[in-house]
């Protein structure tokens, strides 16, 4: 049985992290607005299928990431593109910032120490502090 991975979408026009993204028919969906297009039974209602918002140019539109098999300390799944902050051994106080990037055959976690890989031994715990695509900005005004 093939797993199929987690997948979450930047929608770059709109500005918005759509976290369930599957795949139908060769194309990706935004599943919760695919599932407010059906009944409680789960057959598909009267609502277009336009409305599902079938995502045909993913290039230009929406940056697709994938989720880990790993979990944050508070119980949330890590996904690429997330900001976090790493929590080290016992022996330090020191904190490492950085975001988790999807290689080819992996995870890891680009650093302001450097690429570390998720399942290194020093790390304690992985705080998210939300995702790359976010205004860094807390004033409530658009990051440049």
């Amino acid at each position: 049985m093939t797993l199929l991975p987690k997948l979450r979408a930047w929608d770059k026009r709109e500005k918005d992290m759509y976290d369930d993204i599957a795949l139908l028919n060769g194309q990706a969906i935004i599943l919760e607005h695919y599932l407010a297009g059906c009944t409680s039974s789960g057959a598909p209602s009267d609502i277009n299928i336009d409305l599902y918002d079938i995502m045909d140019d993913l290039n230009d539109d929406y940056i697709i990431m994938t989720y880990t098999d790993l979990f944050a300390r508070n119980g949330e799944r890590l996904c690429e593109g997330d900001r976090v902050v790493i929590d080290l051994d016992a022996d330090t106080t020191e904190k490492w910032i950085g975001y988790i990037v999807k290689r080819s055959d992996r995870f890891i976690l680009r650093t302001d120490k450097g690429d570390v890989s998720l399942t290194d031994d020093r790390i304690l715990a992985i705080h998210i502090t939300g995702h790359i695509y976010e205004s860094l900005d807390t004033t409530g005004g658009d990051a440049s």
